[in-house]
């Protein structure tokens, strides 16, 4: 801890667009930004090391979960949310978590709200729902020894519930995981076996509340970690019978699967690596990453099973922390000496002296994150990137903790990192009106915009709205074809979001004409939302016999068009159909 004056609470990070081929990088508020070609671009610098919370001086030890609200509430939709973890007053475990807001296209200081109040005690967020739900661990009043209990707090209503625990009021459990709209939440918690006192999976709905998962060895202990979107898959870690050499019973990363939505039943998988728990599982449940036999970080898939990732040069252990939504991209911490998985802390155990954050895909293997970043260009301003924790949906934003040249205690970092290779620039869809017809029309076609400009198709002029897609397959993107609806049914064209709305409409309508099946690529949403550092893209149908759509970005368009009888078609909440690079 520095002997300076605690910091003013830091104006808002400024908001920048995402630019193709570009890389951004952020240590608190630092922002870096580096394109293919490796020239570094540096916006505002602001590290935020300390900071002071109810006139206590608090250190920022990590940044540990990261997302945007996906949907409207309180806080607008895409409104940035960060969980930091942090360390108040010496000596001191950590005993608070801060949820720091940046609304989007808001100057002026970030809006700011602590997950609890003094009176509920200790309290340590652990992960982030976008729709949106904190969940963590926080010191109950269950009894006189105020025992920690699960929490599930609602940063729309600010409702703080107290998810219990198997042994009741005097019991003790942890939320550690929770789905992408908050209605699912993974932990453990205490109970009473066989004369014995463990710690076992749980499962929590608003219905069912909490429901033991088990273990694969009886009356034994497990932990659940992770959950997948919709909830129905789980994974951590469960004793499990050892070796005939080893062990009686030893850990074992495990898989389960929900087979009876009404009672909340389901079916646990030994995934079999000795010595291993899984920490995190992709948006569909197919794949999963932690910590492996002789402390390694492993990816498994049903395909393929357990996978080593190796470690980073010179290192003997690693372990994975989190994975993109679609199982592409891994993070994690390597490290020369140990590396100790979380269970009840918020935060893994690793040497701050040994240990570098890594990023990991299929096609460049384990990759160090500082190196990655110096390489390309990055003055990383003294700090060293020691261990990954979290990482967004679309693979991109990376968050977790680093350590200052000189300095004693550890802070939040996020970094937005992609190969340069992966992402192609976007092309811009631009929109067209003809008011004879009533019609709309969307093309990135150089020729077709430059005829609809030059009055070569005539009636059309610009609304003066566009918004992003790819011309090629991306990571992650779905292709979207373009139909042509013959005259007497519409005379316009169609713009299916996937394989399975494609062949269904032509299915449906075989005098259709189908233009192409890869128009362009756009993001498939997930349960109506977009993910980190996509914007929404809303269709309206006319309802009427000359069968035309709209499509755009814009929620005042789409409301617009809806009070003029046209319908909206999508998922979720929002009723989003596709989404688009930002």
């Amino acid at each position: 801890m520095t002997d300076r004056q605690p910091p003013d609470i830091p104006p808002a990070c400024e908001v920048r667009p995402w630019l193709a081929g570009w890389t951004w990088l952020r240590v608190g508020c630092l922002f870096l930004a580096l394109s293919s070609e490796a020239v570094a671009y540096e916006g505002s610098v602001d590290t935020i090391e300390t900071i002071v919370v109810e006139g206590e001086l608090c250190t920022v030890l990590e940044t540990h979960d990261k997302g945007k609200t996906t949907k409207p509430g309180l806080y607008p939709l895409n409104t940035e949310v960060e969980v930091l973890l942090l360390n108040c007053g010496i000596p001191s475990p950590v005993k608070r978590s801060l949820i720091r807001y940046f609304l989007p296209g808001v100057g002026g200081p970030p809006f700011k709200e602590f997950v609890a109040a003094s009176a509920l005690g200790a309290v340590i967020a652990l992960n982030f729902a976008e729709d949106p739900f904190v969940v963590g661990t926080f010191q109950s009043a269950g009894s006189s020894f105020k025992p920690y209990h699960a929490f599930r707090f609602d940063l729309d209503t600010k409702a703080f519930q107290d998810l219990g625990a198997f042994g009741g009021p005097a019991g003790t459990s942890a939320a550690i995981g929770v789905n992408i709209d908050g209605t699912v939440v993974v932990g453990a918690s205490n109970l009473t076996t066989a004369g014995a006192s463990v710690h076992q999976a749980f499962r929590w709905t608003p219905a069912l509340g909490m429901k033991n998962l088990g273990a694969i060895a009886p009356e034994s202990f497990s932990e659940a970690r992770g959950t997948s979107d919709d909830g129905t898959v789980v994974v951590g870690m469960t004793y499990a019978p050892g070796t005939a050499t080893g062990p009686a019973i030893e850990p074992h990363a495990f898989r389960w699967v929900l087979s009876n939505p009404a009672t909340g039943a389901g079916t646990m998988t030994d995934l079999r690596p000795a010595t291993s728990s899984a920490l995190a599982v992709s948006s569909d449940g197919s794949v999963i990453v932690g910590l492996g036999t002789g402390m390694r970080a492993f990816r498994w898939t049903q395909a393929g099973g357990v996978v080593d990732l190796g470690v980073l040069p010179g290192h003997s252990r690693a372990m994975a922390t989190a994975v993109s939504a679609d199982g592409q991209v891994v993070v994690g911490i390597s490290s020369s000496k140990f590396i100790l998985a979380p269970y009840p802390d918020a935060r893994p155990s690793y040497d701050i002296e040994a240990s570098r954050a890594f990023r990991w895909t299929q096609a460049t293997g384990i990759q160090d994150l500082n190196t990655l970043l110096t390489a390309a260009g990055v003055d990383l301003k003294g700090v060293t990137l020691l261990s990954a924790l979290g990482l967004s949906s679309d693979g991109q934003t990376i968050v977790g903790s680093g350590i200052r040249a000189g300095a004693e205690d550890t802070l939040g970092f996020t970094v937005r990192y992609a190969n340069a290779t992966t992402f192609a620039a976007p092309v811009s869809v631009v929109e067209f009106y003809n008011a004879a017809l009533d019609h709309y029309f969307i093309t990135y076609v150089v020729d077709e915009i430059a005829k609809l400009d030059n009055g070569t198709f005539k009636g059309w002029a610009r609304t003066g709205l566009s918004f992003k897609a790819y011309a090629t397959a991306q990571s992650g993107t779905s292709a979207v074809c373009r139909i042509y609806i013959p005259p007497g049914k519409g005379d316009g064209h169609f713009f299916g979001r996937d394989t399975n709305e494609c062949d269904g409409t032509m299915a449906k309508n075989p005098t259709f004409i189908l233009e192409s099946s890869t128009f362009l690529y756009l993001y498939p949403p997930t349960l109506g939302t977009c993910a980190t550092g996509q914007l929404p893209v809303y269709r309206v149908f006319s309802n009427r016999a000359d069968a035309n759509h709209r499509y755009s970005t814009s929620r005042a368009v789409r409301d617009q068009m809806v009070s003029k009888g046209w319908l909206a078609e999508g998922d979720g909440a929002d009723i989003v159909v596709m989404c688009a690079p930002s």
